[in-house]
């Protein structure tokens, strides 16, 4: 009998959904972004957690973001950060000295969201890109250089089905694998073959292109194949073609085969694996490419103490990596709390971040 009770008992626990357990769901990530000294991440239950300095103050560990309820993707800048939602609104919040936040902002049937250094573009249900805040090197891609608190249409694109954003440049995947890149140009970000601004979508030297990932001076292409490409300023070895040398035109990542997804930081560059593995390379001053030594990584090196990987996201000079349940670990500079732990220890290898 009491054999009986305890088997009831136990098979109750089992299928009762504890406290625990529904805490433990709602703190899982399905999307994190990072920019400057901050990351973001979209929460199982639709919310939204930001963590390092804003600009106006830091935050040690996750921060529950006030009126965001059912995000699905969230873009970070350095002082402002936005959500979409999934009826397809814009929610953004921080720093509007350049109206970034989208002052006017009516945008109901966004599919993607991207968001630079002080400027937020968004890629519609129809295929086009309207942006909004900071101009000063044409990063909002409308032909002028004037900043601009309400949304504005890019000019000359084709139908879009992927956009990025960093620094003071946006990018632009077309239906055709194809890119364009506007705004500062100066390190041959735009990957155009130059190093000059444009004020308008400017062709990316290169084809077959999935997705992008831009930084503040350098930007990397994920292929239909499978591999990486970069271009940019190249002096840590962050465009990954084993040399130092900066390229204004895409150059082959080495060894970066089954790329899933890559990001880019301020002078480093981290990529998902197809076998979900994370390698990263470029500055590893402060240990943003997870090396216990402090030198330049100018190839693709493996980071240690990660469990299949989902997803990747570089900070200025740190990383975060969301693994495939839902849990965080990042590493490098924690001087703003860039790496949610609630302190502000330097950690060299993966570490996860605390509630």
């Amino acid at each position: 009998m009491r054999a009986r009770l305890l088997l009831t008992i136990l098979l109750v626990l089992a299928l009762t959904p504890s406290c625990k357990r529904k805490k433990g769901d709602a703190y899982k990530m399905d999307q994190v972004a990072a920019q400057g000294a901050r990351a973001c991440g979209v929460m199982h239950d639709g919310s939204v957690r930001c963590w390092g300095n804003s600009g106006n103050d830091t935050t040690l560990s996750p921060k529950l973001v006030d009126g965001v309820l059912d995000a699905i993707e969230v873009a970070v800048g350095d002082g402002h950060a936005c959500a979409r939602t999934k009826r397809g609104l814009v929610r953004c919040w921080g720093n509007d000295e350049h109206g970034q936040l989208g002052e006017g902002n009516t945008i109901t049937d966004a599919k993607g969201i991207a968001a630079g250094s002080a400027h937020t573009c968004v890629l519609r249900k129809d295929s086009t890109v309207q942006c909004w805040g900071r101009n000063d090197h044409g990063q909002l891609g409308d032909g002028t250089t004037e900043d601009r608190k309400a949304p504005v249409t890019v000019l000359k694109l084709g139908s879009v089905v992927a956009i990025a954003a960093g620094g003071d440049t946006t990018c632009a995947v077309l239906d055709d694998t194809s890119a364009r890149c506007w705004g500062r140009g100066s390190q041959g970000q735009l990957g155009t073959g130059q190093t000059v601004d444009a004020h308008e979508p400017a062709a990316v030297k290169t084809l077959g292109i999935k997705s992008l990932a831009l930084g503040p001076t350098h930007a990397c292409a994920r292929l239909e194949n499978e591999t990486a490409q970069c271009w940019g300023r190249n002096d840590h070895g962050q465009l990954g073609d084993g040399t130092t040398e900066d390229h204004a035109s895409p150059r082959a990542v080495l060894s970066a085969n089954i790329v899933r997804a890559i990001s880019v930081g301020a002078r480093h560059t981290c990529a998902h694996m197809g076998d979900s593995t994370v390698h990263c390379w470029g500055a590893n001053d402060v240990h943003q490419a997870a090396l216990d030594d402090t030198r330049d990584v100018l190839s693709p090196r493996l980071v240690t103490g990660l469990y299949e990987s989902a997803d990747v996201a570089a900070g200025k000079d740190f990383s975060c990596v969301r693994m495939i349940d839902g849990w965080l670990r990042c590493w490098g500079t924690n001087e703003h709390g860039e790496l949610g732990d609630g302190t502000t220890e330097l950690r060299p290898l993966p570490n996860p971040i605390s509630y």
